[in-house]
């Protein structure tokens, strides 16, 4: 759906209202026109949605990483696009994308609010608390997370000034019915009661369930951690001379026969790969020296996932310009 120009937005929001006005006629008294007239703003109503569509998602990606689902967000804020439809002006002079981006934005925002535990509200220190800290602040009341007053900005005023925004956060928590469980005057700039802060707000937050078993260090495979581990190492050990070159695949993962029941190895085999022949000796290193510390170094982690010793085989292969093919990256794990 194309996006619609400053005119078109115009068009289609009059016929809106002019179907809101109408919807408030008995269904019974209305003429054939002021149906025709209806059906018209139900149109340009769905024409306005669609076309900002993209606007919601655009905008829902910016809160994907709080804990929503993508899906969730973009219909909170979809709900957020239909209200600002609804109630958008086209006589106020401004375009209807700035308009409807601040509903979306309240419609998703309070979606995040429903599902966070605690709440930051940040009050700076260098300026009044205005009708937007009073809305936010409503908004945290409306929420059930627990609160708390952050005074920032406090290295830019007096300790008077402080003492004072402290008095009028206050003030505010009453004024919209939150009790705050903290506020705290910081400074980002000095570091002021950063650490304060931080520690306040580990202990505010309660115990989630536990996601994975307790013996369950990952959810990624066990070679492609083994894999990491080696990758790591190695990239440790050459990361001047091999910034990006170096792949790993772990071929074989086997319980060593005939051990003692106390004393379990496991055999680890895994192939080291990089892109051009004079980097196996930069890998290898004198008399297999580097390749021996990547092993070292490596090693401990691997044990530790497994929960045996292991013996770690190390090979270095070439696989020619691996980066720029994606039949090669796809067999190498990317």
């Amino acid at each position: 759906v194309p996006l619609l120009t400053a005119a078109e937005e115009i068009e289609l929001a009059h016929h809106v209202q002019e179907m809101k006005q109408l919807k408030e006629l008995p269904e019974d008294e209305r003429t054939p026109r002021q149906r025709h007239k209806i059906r018209m703003g139900q149109r340009a109503r769905d024409r306005m949605m669609a076309a900002n569509l993209r606007l919601v998602v655009s905008v829902a990606k910016k809160y994907q990483n709080q804990g929503l689902e993508l899906l969730d967000l973009v219909q909170e804020g979809t709900l957020g696009l239909e209200r600002a439809v609804e109630k958008y002006d086209p006589t106020r002079g401004f375009r209807f994308s700035t308009y409807a981006y601040w509903w979306i934005r309240q419609g998703i925002t309070r979606e995040t609010l429903a599902d966070v535990d605690v709440i930051g509200l940040c009050l700076p220190a260098t300026d009044d608390i205005g009708p937007g800290d009073r809305y936010i602040a409503q908004q945290v009341a409306a929420s059930k997370a627990v609160g708390i007053a952050v005074v920032t900005k406090t290295d830019a005023v007096s300790a008077d000034r402080v003492a004072e925004q402290l008095m009028h956060a206050q003030q505010l928590g009453t004024e919209v019915g939150i009790d705050f469980a903290h506020i705290v005057p910081v400074s980002a700039t000095t570091g002021a009661n950063i650490d304060v802060l931080t520690q306040l707000l580990i202990d505010t937050l309660p115990e989630g369930p536990s996601l994975y078993p307790e013996d369950e260090v990952t959810d990624q495979p066990v070679d492609i951690t083994i894999a990491e581990y080696i990758r790591e190492a190695a990239l440790a050990q050459a990361r001047d001379e091999l910034p990006h070159s170096i792949a790993v695949v772990v071929e074989e993962i086997v319980p060593r026969e005939d051990r003692p029941a106390g004393k379990p190895l496991t055999d680890v085999r895994a192939d080291i790969y990089v892109e051009r022949d004079s980097q196996k000796a930069i890998v290898i290193g004198a008399k297999g020296s580097r390749l021996r510390d990547i092993g070292a170094e490596s090693r401990p982690a691997i044990e530790g996932l497994l929960g045996t010793a292991v013996f770690l085989d190390l090979h270095v292969k070439l696989a020619k310009d691996w980066q720029k093919d994606p039949k090669q990256l796809r067999r190498l794990g990317f």
